[in-house]
């Protein structure tokens, strides 16, 4: 059988559609970790109530996403949350807009080498960039083969020819 999942739970994709995105974040759990030294898990925000965002698991990514994580957004966030007047449901929108915000210009550029050429280009840039790579390793590679002990018959050069 199968060993494990093509993609975990919780995996946003730089490919991912900006809906796709959306509907991943919504899906986020809400439940909190155990407090240390407590027996007792911290219950999420019901109604009204205060929130603990150093606890919850939206506003950590909240802070990992952006310029800073000190930005006016997460300050926003964290009042909001603190105060009860930000709903979870809101949080996670606000979540996804800013992660569909930064891979917006990821997608864009995807979307203009496909047009350029699609497999064909990238598989041209990986190898221009693996050689243009073993060029600038080849005399570290050397030296490395010279004190393992590797005999020159079994040596390849920088452009991969015996």
């Amino acid at each position: 059988g199968k060993m494990g999942k093509s993609e975990p739970k919780g995996t946003i994709n730089l490919t991912d559609s900006p809906g796709e995105v959306v509907q991943k974040v919504r899906k986020a759990d809400k439940k909190l970790p155990r407090v240390v030294g407590s027996d007792e898990p911290v219950e999420p925000r019901i109604g009204n109530d205060p929130g603990h965002p150093a606890l919850c698991r939206v506003f950590a990514l909240h802070q990992h996403v952006g310029s800073s994580p000190t930005e006016e957004v997460v300050s926003s966030v964290r009042s909001g949350c603190e105060a009860g007047t930000l709903r979870c449901g809101d949080c996670k929108n606000l979540l996804a807009e800013r992660i569909n915000g930064v891979l917006a210009p990821i997608r864009l550029r995807r979307a203009e080498l496909m047009e350029r050429g699609g497999q064909r280009l990238a598989m041209e840039i990986l190898c221009n960039n693996g050689q243009r790579a073993r060029q600038r390793i080849s005399d570290t590679v050397d030296q490395a083969k010279d004190l393992v002990g590797v005999p020159s018959y079994l040596r390849i050069d920088h452009r991969g020819v015996p």
